[in-house]
């Protein structure tokens, strides 16, 4: 178990998010996962990793290839609570550093609601505010939520059509946005590539810049 990526996993969070973790399991009460999880962040050694004596501490019972199955679902499942824990952390983290993301998931809750007033003015405020985050893939999807929200906020075709030109006109220029920032960032890859290339006095160069 020493080299399993689950074991790595589980030190880095443990690295990391020691007590929210603790508060995690608290909640969702999945005691023979948090027992698991346990056994491996306090084990002081590799025999303590080894396969047969988890699986003894954690089902009171000695492994064999028969009940190979109960251990590969514990992991299985210890993995999948893991992921859910860290997808809340950044779930957290993203909506309290970036108002993009907030008003991004209120456009996704007012489009399922139909709730056309609020989504107007989210989507105003993701278009005026579009650079100041630097989120332009929220942006874009709530400018095509919004697109696609024509056809429940204006019936009347003739009237529709007459919508439709500012809206993908907008949509147009934050998907310009995003591939520039996009290849800004891919740019300054290339260059400290070229960089590293040049003092180790590698041939192989980065000989463009994307635009």
């Amino acid at each position: 178990m020493e080299n399993h990526p689950i074991i790595t996993l589980i030190q880095k969070i443990d690295l990391h998010y020691p007590k929210e973790l603790q508060k995690h399991f608290s909640i969702v009460k999945k005691q023979r996962l948090e027992k698991l999880y346990k056994l491996i962040t306090s084990a002081k050694n590799t025999e303590q990793l080894d396969k047969s004596l988890l699986f003894k501490k954690l089902f009171a019972k000695p492994y064999s290839e028969k009940n190979d199955y109960l251990w590969r679902n514990e992991i299985r499942l210890l993995k999948e609570e893991l992921e859910s824990f860290l997808v809340e952390k950044e779930h957290e983290h993203f909506s309290k550093n970036n108002q993009a993301y907030n008003d991004w998931l209120l456009m996704h809750a007012y489009d399922k609601l139909k709730f056309s007033d609020g989504m107007d003015e989210k989507h105003e405020t993701l278009l005026k505010e579009k650079d100041e985050y630097a989120s332009y893939n929220f942006v874009l999807d709530a400018c095509l939520l919004q697109l696609n929200n024509l056809n429940h906020k204006v019936p009347d075709l003739k009237k529709r059509m007459n919508e439709y030109p500012a809206q993908i006109k907008d949509s147009k220029q934050v998907l310009n946005d995003m591939v520039s920032a996009y290849c800004a960032k891919l740019n300054v890859q290339s260059t400290y590539f070229n960089w590293i290339s040049y003092n180790h006095k590698q041939e192989q160069r980065e000989s463009f810049n994307i635009k």
